[in-house]
């Protein structure tokens, strides 16, 4: 008898690769995975690995994916920061304007990748398959547009959910189902710990591979509002991952969400820092464990004894 175990995988475009060298030592020290919730690259990774619980596997499938137009197209947005990424995603927008406004009709269904080609990277991963044929229970969070609001999924078809989940605004369309209109869950649940535990783990593992706040200078007056919106991410998603009871932060700060030509990096900085956390998740897990058991065997004496416990 012992505790249900959940990963929650943050999201982080390229940094994300990380969840990869993560659940490599995980499998390497037995750790047992009940439960996996994920928000973009976190559903990715998260998704394809519920449905084949083989770390290395996964690692050697997805390095081959840097070789594909779609990954080097986005390759093309990496920066030295986000505020630059960001800059460069407007800039390629406006080509698809085509009026003396910058914000029309047009400007908001523009994109930068069609979902299609996306599409066709997630379908690799986790083909045609639904969420009732995953291994370990899967869930993946969207961001609902019209309400604003998370949206879990926990059934249905995979490669939907995952693409709704991972859909970052101005680079891939949003995602239609059941009549919400879905984007990169990250923007409402970074790392959802609270879903994993709401869906029955009792120990709860964060891999968060979120950007810090760093000093800057401050060119112009745009800056001045990506940073603002990046202050309001980084404060909710350190409210977030206060519903893990482990977080592992891997050194991948460092990259940009579209450094995927840097996966083996990410991937072995996931390793490491998941390997400097192993005492504190085996003696937390024991721990739990231990207190499952007692709470089992004195609610059994409990019944026995017509619901009283003598001591």
């Amino acid at each position: 008898m012992r505790s249900k175990i959940g990963l929650a995988l943050g999201g982080g475009g390229a940094r994300g690769f990380a969840h990869i060298g993560a659940l490599k030592v995980l499998e390497e020290h037995r750790i047992p995975i009940d439960i996996i919730v994920g928000s973009s690259m976190g559903a990715i990774i998260g998704g394809a690995y519920s449905l084949r619980p083989d770390a290395k596997l996964l690692e050697k499938r997805v390095l081959t994916f840097s070789e594909k137009k779609t990954i080097k197209k986005l390759e093309s947005l990496a920066a030295k920061d986000e505020q630059e990424e960001r800059m460069l995603i407007f800039k390629r927008l406006a080509t698809f304007v085509t009026d003396v406004y910058l914000w029309n009709l047009t400007a908001i269904k523009g994109c930068i990748i069609e979902a299609a080609q996306i599409e066709e990277i997630i379908r690799d991963l986790v083909d045609k398959k639904d969420f009732s044929q995953t291994k370990i229970r899967f869930a993946s969070v969207a961001t609902d547009v019209n309400t604003g609001k998370q949206a879990i999924f926990t059934e249905g078809n995979l490669c939907d959910a995952i693409y709704a989940s991972s859909a970052i605004p101005g680079v891939f369309p949003p995602k239609q189902i059941k009549g919400q209109l879905l984007i990169d869950g990250g923007i409402v649940n970074l790392m959802p710990a609270d879903c994993a535990k709401s869906l029955g783990a009792e120990i709860v593992i964060g891999i968060d591979v979120d950007m810090d706040i760093k000093p800057k200078h401050f060119k112009h007056g745009y800056d001045i509002i990506f940073r603002a919106d990046d202050i309001r991410r980084h404060e909710l998603n350190l409210l977030k991952m206060k519903n893990a009871d482990i977080i592992i932060s891997p050194e991948v700060k460092n990259l940009s969400w579209a450094h995927f030509s840097k996966a083996e990096e990410a991937i072995k900085k996931g390793e490491e820092a998941t390997r400097l956390m192993m005492p504190l998740i085996k003696r937390k897990t024991k721990k739990i464990n231990l207190i499952s058991r007692f709470k089992s065997f004195f609610n059994n004496l409990s019944k026995r004894q017509g619901g009283q416990i003598w001591l």
